[in-house]
């Protein structure tokens, strides 16, 4: 494995809390070694906002949210229930949905046909007789991610030792209640791709 074109001294490094004041540099924006480190440390470890409660509105509807090298399918079960799953065929490893968005009476595979229920669950093997070891469904449903709304929002953890969502939030759905975000619909979606370090862009609407 190719090591980091950067590594930091301890007083840089990406796991350190920030404290007070004081100069950032460069190599934030730009080394690999932070990029791996915020992956390990960051994102696989917290509640993110995966989508729009709206765009899972009814049964069979769902959402690919995207981050890093990982895909996640939000859904609505038949039961109204969201569900979240990792968009990994348990067969050889395709993704089940390669569309962003949708409502469909079941997930299935493009590869070899493996066909999932809007929780995970795997429902269909074609020609399962042909598996010298069996295909069992109840063992090889999607693999589950941890997900929960919060006024028009959906939130993702992919960490199951993680703090609950009002544990990670904190006093945050206290100060925002009179925002009255439930009843708040998605007016207009709009998609932007930037080629730039994601802290370049909260740098850039953050006002200190």
């Amino acid at each position: 494995m190719a090591q980091p074109l950067y590594k930091p001294d301890d007083s840089d490094d990406a796991s350190n809390a920030p404290t007070g004041r004081a100069n950032i540099s460069a190599e934030r924006f730009i080394s690999p070694y932070f990029m791996a480190r915020e992956w390990e440390t960051i994102w696989p470890k917290m509640w993110l906002v995966a989508g729009a409660a709206s765009d899972v509105a009814e049964p069979g509807d769902y959402f690919v949210f995207n981050i890093g090298r990982e895909s996640i399918i939000v859904s609505r079960t038949n039961e109204g229930d969201l569900a979240a799953m990792y968009n990994v065929c348990q067969h050889r490893g395709a993704r089940v949905l390669v569309n962003d968005m949708g409502s469909l009476d079941a997930f299935v595979c493009p590869y070899h046909g493996w066909a999932y229920d809007h929780d995970g669950t795997l429902k269909d093997v074609p020609s399962k007789d042909r598996f010298s070891q069996g295909a069992p469904c109840e063992e090889l449903s999607l693999d589950r991610v941890r997900v929960q709304s919060l006024g028009a929002m959906i939130w993702i953890c992919m960490d199951d030792n993680a703090p609950s969502l009002e544990e990670f939030l904190g006093d945050i759905p206290e100060m925002i209640a009179p925002f009255r975000l439930d009843d708040m619909v998605l007016a207009v979606d709009q998609t932007v791709t930037l080629e730039a370090n994601w802290k370049t862009l909260i740098d850039n609407f953050g006002e200190l």
